[in-house]
């Protein structure tokens, strides 16, 4: 078939044509005709096997000639969802091509007419095509690429696949188009919360009590997908999930789990963390909040800071001293508890769609059943937080992650002197180590989880991994920033969003200075915080 042919191709041809697909190359001498075209990333040596024999079957048996016949990772291709004409295009080493001689993928996303794959029919489970022409340059922008150049998804179970799955098909199709105007009138994302609870993610791997089984791994991913998405809503989760419900699962009644857990995992229910006040962030241990013991009930009187959901939450735990025996115990507060007045934190230039709280708590009386009886010591508060800084880590891999793709993506759409940044070799060599320090932190992440799954994690590791991952993020999304130049400042590029969220990340669950000096007492054997 000739180029000129080509030019008149439409759908409803596909069932009568018996040309083979590489007679569509168009002549790169030629206007390109008025086609969308279905393109599947075509580099098949980061394809998985599966993916690949789908891909060959595309390209040398002609199921497109048979309605129904088409499909990829089981997905079926729906060409009568199509809304424009449209040819398919496929390729096992780039040597099928629109037109132009050979196209990658990502360089179907530079200036000028474009032609890309939309994901906007994942929740019917049909593949569609949409125009690009006309659309704004941000249109895009901040979705997942691909960075698994060390082929950690090769060691995910099916299990961690999907949940990797649902969370990065939330944040691409229902947070990212909206999450900025949360972001910027500092509005707390409750439409978001709606449907974050029907994904069935939220339980941080918790056993039983209505949360979703997940490995460690797949929490993790579940966390930097999130963050990926937004800090805000990433924190969100860990505060929930990480430490609210891990606090009561761990550290709880059997009473206090059947009565909180599923609710929770629903978000039915939300939680808070009370343990950081106005004079003790680092110092932490030595908070002043105090508990006494008055019949059946303990009387709790002190001041909390940074609280994330503190306003909000249905339940808190609260981290107070025992005035009998000078240690920290853990206790839930219900919302509307007499004496517990949270006030939101206004102001903030960091992590702006998530509600932090300053804490007074006046005579708040709890009732003893509602003291968490596993929390007898300072160390059973430290035991929920070592598991946090787990996700901590994830969740900056999820904020690397997300600068790198919309760095990569805009330097493919960006052209200066006439081309694409991608095409200048300093902008290559940015983009190439932004990718190796990610790369770096899924590998730290990894590992992270296969040591909890040995029960072989130690503070130490936990504090070197967020101390690297949050230090490496902030590196990345810094250079993200700079290559998109004026834009990289604008909300609709996401970037400034990030810049501005790992900030507060880099300093929760532990400053990098505390997490130094918690590795260094391991390998020097010398404490240093006095």
């Amino acid at each position: 078939m000739t180029a000129t042919a080509a030019e008149s191709f439409a759908p409803e041809d596909l069932a009568d044509q018996a040309a083979p697909l590489d007679a569509l190359l168009v002549d790169a001498a030629r206007t390109p005709p008025a086609f969308d075209i279905l393109f599947w990333n075509s580099d098949t040596t980061r394809m998985s096997a599966r993916l690949h024999a789908d891909f060959v079957g595309l390209a040398m048996d002609d199921p497109v000639i048979t309605p129904g016949e088409i499909t990829l990772l089981g997905v079926p291709i729906d060409l009568s969802q199509v809304e424009v004409d449209s040819y398919v295009v496929a390729g096992i080493a780039d040597h099928l091509t629109p037109w132009q001689n050979c196209y990658a993928s990502t360089q179907l996303l530079a200036a000028g007419p474009g032609f890309v794959l939309s994901a906007v029919g994942r929740r019917t489970r049909h593949l569609r095509l949409r125009q690009l022409r006309g659309t704004d340059m941000h249109e895009g922008i901040g979705r997942a690429r691909g960075t698994d150049y060390f082929r950690i998804g090769d060691q995910l179970t099916d299990e961690e696949r999907d949940y990797l799955r649902r969370a990065r098909d939330f944040v691409d199709d229902e947070v990212l188009p909206v999450i900025n105007g949360f972001w910027e009138r500092a509005e707390f994302p409750w439409p978001l919360i709606e449907k974050l609870a029907k994904v069935g993610i939220v339980g941080d791997g918790i056993e039983g009590y209505g949360c979703p089984p997940m490995s460690p791994i797949a929490s993790g991913l579940v966390h930097m997908e999130l963050n990926r998405g937004d800090g805000s809503l990433g924190t969100f989760l860990g505060v929930q999930a990480g430490l609210a419900m891990q606090s009561i699962a761990m550290l709880g009644s059997e009473e206090q789990k059947q009565r909180w857990l599923p609710a929770m995992a629903r978000l039915d229910k939300l939680g808070a963390f009370t343990l950081t006040e106005p004079t003790h962030g680092s110092d932490s241990v030595a908070l002043e909040t105090s508990a006494r013991r008055d019949g059946d009930d303990w009387v709790i009187n002190g001041a909390k800071k940074w609280i994330g959901n503190g306003t909000l939450a249905d339940v808190v735990v609260v981290w107070a001293r025992d005035q009998a025996d000078r240690q920290v115990k853990g206790f839930l507060v219900e919302k509307g508890a007499a004496g517990y007045d949270a006030r939101r934190i206004d102001g903030k230039g960091s992590l702006r769609a998530v509600w932090q709280a300053e804490i007074e708590l006046a005579d708040v009386r709890v009732p003893e059943e509602n003291r968490l009886p596993g929390a007898t010591s300072f160390k059973d508060a430290g035991r929920v937080l070592a598991g946090t800084r787990n996700a901590v880590a994830w969740g900056a891999l999820g904020h690397a992650t997300a600068a790198y793709d919309v760095a990569a993506t805009y330097c493919a759409q960006r052209q200066q002197f006439g081309r694409p940044l991608v095409s200048f070799q300093i902008v290559q060599d940015r983009l190439v180590k932004m990718l190796a320090e990610v790369c770096s932190m899924q590998l730290y992440c990894l590992r992270l989880g296969r040591l909890i799954e040995e029960g072989t994690l130690t503070d130490t590791i936990a504090a070197l991994a967020k101390m690297n991952n949050t230090r490496k993020a902030r590196q990345v999304i810094f250079e993200a920033r700079d290559l998109l130049g004026g834009n990289g400042i604008l909300l609709d590029f996401h970037v400034m969003r990030h810049m501005a969220d790992i900030e507060a990340i880099h300093t929760y669950e532990g400053t990098e200075t505390i997490q130094t000096l918690i590795v260094s007492r391991e390998i020097t054997g010398v404490g240093a915080f006095t």
